[in-house]
């Protein structure tokens, strides 16, 4: 998938108990697709979010903040995914952030480091399913 840079603001949401997304602007030359993690300042520290939608939409009575950084280079988790976790996080209570941060595997979702501090890398590997496994 390529990644695209025409948006000027996406959709990010974050492992709180606030079940909602929050808007940053993506810097110009920034190259972001749905499905990536990226890094943001949020309640004044730097935390990991994950990015669910790109638009054009920026309101313009807020000052919003830059996304810092990008953190993939493919993207994580398409819009079916996003579904489910939306579906899971109202049938459990949770939040998206929280849930999605449940369905990653655990190197991924919280930093890019492990509990040793080795660098975590997401390898991008496309697995292939079976027609009953993609269902």
């Amino acid at each position: 998938m390529a990644k695209l840079s025409h948006f000027n603001a996406a959709e990010v949401i974050v492992n709180t108990p606030v079940d909602r997304s929050f808007t940053y602007t993506v810097p110009d030359g920034m190259k972001l697709t749905s499905g990536e993690r990226v890094k943001v300042n949020f309640a004044g520290r730097s935390v990991i979010g994950y990015v669910v939608k790109l638009h054009n939409d920026v309101p313009e009575n807020i000052e919003l903040k830059d996304i810092i950084e990008v953190l993939d280079k493919e993207p994580l988790f398409d819009d079916r995914l996003i579904d489910l976790i939306r579906y899971t996080a109202d049938s459990y209570l949770s939040s998206s952030g929280e849930a999605l941060s449940k369905a990653l595997p655990s190197g991924l979702s919280s930093d890019t480091k492990n509990k040793n501090g080795r660098e975590l890398k997401f390898t991008g590997r496309k697995i292939d399913l079976t027609p009953e496994q993609d269902k």
